[in-house]
């Protein structure tokens, strides 16, 4: 008996897509727009580069092509065993010594019910063993490896999403980041440490990302903003079948500092001298420039800040950012652009830095 090649499928399997070629820089977190076809695995290939994936307690059809030579008529039992106690066996009927192919087909039982990431370098080992017709035990006859990802739930992007397509890169990060995770919150916490605690990506204010997945890349130009890092976090969630948005956190005196509008900040006309008044804007120095707001991944409620904090609080997370609020770190205080649109500050008038509510912690 020997194994030919093996497809890795099933009724919970998701479908990955196929890296931009050549992978090189930002390329290899791209994608092509295409899915991967073909066996994940082919005797004397050293095994494709084709990745699996699977919606967390689905179970994988492994679809088998093997050669039954050498073998006495009848029926034997093909059976597959792998790690977190993975088992599958099937029967299929040999006809006598005759040396064609078969296809044999078997389900294996569920997969983890929590993230697993059997990456490119750790592989998913699963030892083949065949009872032949009339034998009482099972015969070692392959041992074969697999890259395989298991997943929260379906994927939140569409086909026109390329930034929401699982790749293979994508899967690796994402699924290694949220480990063991069997909740969404704990696969954003996973998502965030790990975006956080680890560079790249890089944080600058001032840059533009043309290409968010670039950011892992790494390097110069491939940089990003708050809003760049939150809508990586989301993607990256997004993979695993946790669903989110992007939402924006305001510097504030009243305490309503959250909106999905990226132009919801606080306001006012202020008359700075007798008769004369002027459009000022809340804003707050932090990350070596003003910011005109906060991007956050939002997912389940809870706002997540990559390189900085998250909290279900949004002025919470504010003035983890910005406490104790002193002029000489970061801070908020009213703003007003003049007629070249170079920032003003406001800081002979009213209190500054302007006080958060209910002041710090």
């Amino acid at each position: 008996m020997k194994l030919k090649d093996i497809t890795i499928g099933g009724t919970g399997s998701v479908t990955v897509w196929n890296e931009a070629p050549p992978c090189a820089g930002l390329k290899c977190w791209g994608t092509t727009g295409t899915l991967t076809t073909g066996p994940q695995w082919i005797e004397g290939k050293n095994n494709p580069d084709r990745a699996a994936a699977f919606i967390r307690g689905s179970a994988m059809r492994l679809t088998v092509s093997i050669k039954a030579h050498g073998s006495p008529e009848g029926t034997a039992i093909l059976r597959v065993t792998g790690p977190d106690g993975i088992v599958g066996e099937a029967p299929f009927f040999v006809e006598g010594c005759e040396p064609a192919n078969r296809t044999v087909t078997m389900t294996t039982n569920a997969l983890p019910s929590v993230i697993k990431a059997y990456t490119a370098y750790t592989k998913m080992h699963l030892n083949w063993s065949i009872k032949e017709p009339g034998a009482t035990t099972f015969r070692h006859i392959k041992n074969t490896a697999h890259e395989v990802y298991v997943l929260l739930g379906t994927p939140t992007g569409t086909i026109y999403q390329n930034e929401l397509h699982p790749t293979a890169r994508r899967l690796n990060f994402a699924c290694s980041a949220a480990a063991q995770a069997g909740t969404p919150d704990q696969a954003a916490l996973g998502v965030w440490t790990r975006l956080t605690n680890e560079q790249p990506p890089v944080f600058q204010l001032g840059t533009v990302c043309n290409n968010t997945w670039g950011l892992m890349a790494g390097g110069t130009g491939n940089n990003g903003e708050c809003i760049d890092l939150a809508k990586l976090m989301r993607y990256a969630s997004g993979i695993l079948g946790v669903s989110g948005s992007i939402g924006y956190i305001y510097a504030t005196t009243d305490a309503q500092n959250f909106s999905a509008n990226p132009a919801a900040h606080e306001t006012r006309w202020f008359e700075y001298s007798p008769g004369l008044v002027r459009h000022e804007t809340l804003a707050y120095l932090a990350g070596g420039g003003f910011n005109n707001w906060e991007a956050v991944a939002v997912i389940n409620g809870h706002y997540y800040a990559v390189k900085e904090t998250h909290s279900s609080d949004s002025v919470a997370l504010l003035k983890e950012i910005l406490c104790p609020n002193l002029a000489t770190g970061n801070h908020q205080c009213w703003v007003y652009y003049d007629s070249v649109l170079a920032i003003n500050l406001c800081n002979t008038v009213d209190p500054f830095p302007t006080p958060l509510p209910n002041g710090c912690p």
